[in-house]
């Protein structure tokens, strides 16, 4: 059953912004009936997904568009994962199928892709093939803006900056307060992410008549650091005003914004915590273990299992300084690529090892659910130490089964190649897991077209194969077939027939010349 992604809300203090909005208002108002597409850009943080999600909102309020279909364009494999979930399961299960049901709507409905940053993408083959409909974009890349009518975020109006801060500080209203605002706002450039992570500060730690002596103070002390040195001005406010309320989290809640900062910006769920938590697999390095079993205790891990309290709390200090976002419709929670960034500044190299642990635990523990397996896919995609999911080999063949259905045929091939050293290292050459394990790495290599590579490993399967378990085996004559296919595609076409041949007089032998399996491989002849 498919369960597309639901479009999240607006944070509740969202302030301002009313030009765009009234733009993108008389945009997608006239002319109906016919396409439209509308490209919201700008650097990161400034507020681009929080208008779009302000301007679906009012729309959805006055029943503008039929349908809202939400899209993480952040990368290639999260646009076609979230596309394929939008058509109907009686439809198909493709981006095609998608595109193809998207054009026979005749209909007013909106496709938002959000976060489309990344310059290789070719977003318009995610355009469906018609006339009509309504497309929203937001991203980073300014080449973008040819698809469509295009808005420049950058900064705030220093009025609205202003009330912002004001709204997330709380603090009673009155002329000295907003003057001190508005000097607060002149720091920060007016940029919308350092302005809100300011004001859920002020609001924890501080007053507004502190703030900016104590910004001030602060930005003096880090300007040796690399992390500002290297950043525009608007960078560096969202850096410091991240830095002070970093430095005021309590420990497990530094932890789970460290462990958020690596894995995907979107689709946090408590439930990928708990399950690495309640399986009862184990990583295969013991200190890794032990610590990934440390942090899990920070986010609600006991010893009796998961306590949603716990991870509750975490969620709630961090999101009272703006650093993450809870989504209710979906109860997920999401992070912002900024935030994620400043975080990563930081020495976390155990903390990446530990993820990744989480991640194969997690798997491990419900890895046969489709739904699941479609939400732990983009933390996933998002690491890059795939050798770590080595530390449990149940979850690095699920996680390489996973891949291969989203077409990641390269990191496949890496993480079988770490399968069978593993395998070969803790069961031996020709245990059947071993073999196995080779054979799904023939195939990837065949896959790719890498035919030399695959008959050099289909040679030493086979020798292996027909001695333990014997030259009429089917798995055996599955590798035999196999190794002719290799030798077929490099030209040898001798060989190939000849060991078509041994294939078919084999299968006759034992199934009989009629059975299925014999037919086909007289069909190879």
């Amino acid at each position: 059953i498919k369960d597309p992604k639901i479009c999240p809300l607006p944070v509740p203090y969202f302030t301002g912004q009313q030009q765009i909005l009234k733009k993108m208002f008389q945009y997608f108002r006239k002319d109906l009936g016919t396409r439209h597409i509308f490209v919201v850009h700008g650097r990161s943080g400034a507020g681009k997904t929080e208008v779009a999600l302000k301007f679906i909102q009012n729309s959805q309020l006055k029943s503008h568009f039929s349908e809202i279909f939400y899209v993480d364009a952040s990368c290639i494999q999260t646009l076609e994962t979230d596309f394929k979930m939008i058509a109907p399961s009686v439809v198909g299960d493709s981006v095609n199928a998608s595109l193809r049901w998207l054009a026979s709507k005749h209909e007013e409905w909106l496709l938002f892709f959000d976060n489309a940053d990344d310059g290789h993408l070719s977003i318009s083959d995610f355009f469906p093939p018609c006339t009509f409909g309504n497309i929203l974009i937001t991203t980073r890349n300014r080449e973008f803006c040819v698809h469509g009518a295009a808005f420049e975020l950058s900064t705030m109006k220093i009025k609205d900056a202003q009330n912002l801060l004001l709204t997330l500080a709380r603090e009673p209203i009155h002329k000295e307060e907003k003057d001190f605002a508005l000097a607060i706002v002149k720091k920060l450039h007016c940029f919308a992410l350092a302005v809100a992570q300011a004001g859920s500060y002020i609001h924890a730690h501080s007053t507004l008549k502190e703030f900016e002596p104590l910004y001030q103070n602060h930005h003096a002390k880090l300007q040796s650091h690399a992390e500002i040195q290297s950043q525009d001005i608007y960078s560096q406010a969202v850096y410091i005003t991240w830095d002070l309320s970093y430095r005021k989290l309590s420990p497990p809640a530094k932890t789970s914004l460290q462990i958020f900062s690596q894995i995907h910006q979107e689709g946090i769920t408590e439930e990928m915590f708990q399950n690495a938590s309640l399986t009862g697999e184990r990583l295969d390095d013991s200190n890794l273990q032990d610590e990934v079993a440390r942090l899990l205790t920070d986010l609600g891990k006991t010893e009796n299992g998961w306590n949603c309290l716990i991870f509750r709390e975490r969620i709630r200090e961090l999101q009272s300084c703006s650093l993450i976002k809870e989504n209710l419709g979906d109860n997920s929670i999401s992070i912002h690529p900024s935030v994620q960034h400043c975080t990563d500044c930081q020495d976390i190299k155990t903390i990446k090892k530990c993820v990744v642990g989480i991640i194969a635990l997690s798997i491990s523990f419900k890895a046969a659910q489709y739904i699941y397996k479609y939400k732990i896919l983009p933390h996933i995609n998002k690491q890059t130490e795939l050798s770590i999911f080595m530390q449990n080999t149940m979850a690095a063949d699920n996680i390489t089964s996973m891949l291969e259905e989203q077409g990641q045929l390269a990191k496949v091939e890496l993480l079988q190649i770490a399968i069978c050293k593993r395998r070969e290292q803790v069961l031996g050459k020709e245990h059947p897991l071993t073999l196995t394990s080779k054979a799904n790495l023939a195939s990837t290599y065949m896959n790719q077209g890498k035919w030399n590579d695959a008959k050099t490993l289909l040679t030493t399967l086979l020798e292996a194969r027909q001695q333990v378990l014997g030259p009429k085996h089917p798995d055996t004559l599955i590798s035999r077939e196999s190794l002719a296919v290799a030798y077929s595609k490099l030209g040898q076409q001798e060989e190939a027939l000849n060991l078509e041949f041994q294939v078919w007089a084999a299968r006759e032998c034992s199934l009989g010349k009629n059975h299925a399996a014999t037919l086909h491989s007289l069909k190879n002849l």
